[in-house]
């Protein structure tokens, strides 16, 4: 696709659509490939299309991060319909039993490949 054919770029919408975007997934998926989403382009681009009746922005607040903050203040205003709720962070154990049964059963896979013809139990071995 040349550059003048993706400035051009339309959706074929047949009827009434609703945009439902997570934020998470696709500020992940776009960041690990370099590329920066301009939400207010974004939102310009979804309000040409009159199919569109709501554009759904779901996000991730992290209290008393002043840039997530700041984030979810700049959507709303640029007129997304915003459904956020507080990011929660889970408490990860980090104590020995927990290693200790992981390396049990990565050895248990380990000794079972030994008896194998496999090529990966070849190289292992």
């Amino acid at each position: 696709m040349n550059q003048t054919s993706k400035n051009n770029f339309r959706f074929r919408l047949l009827n009434k659509t609703l945009v439902v975007i997570d934020w998470a997934n696709v500020y992940g998926w776009f960041k690990d490939l370099g590329w920066i989403i301009d939400v207010q382009k974004l939102f310009n681009h979804l309000s040409s299309y009159p199919e569109v009746i709501d554009k759904r922005f779901y996000f991730g607040v992290e209290s008393g991060n002043l840039k997530s903050e700041n984030f979810k203040t700049r959507i709303q205003a640029i007129g997304f319909n915003l459904v956020s709720k507080e990011v929660k962070f889970v408490p990860v154990s980090l104590d020995k039993s927990h290693f200790k049964l992981l390396i049990k059963e990565l050895f248990d896979v380990l000794d079972g490949m030994k008896t194998t013809n496999s090529k990966i139990a070849t190289q292992l071995y």
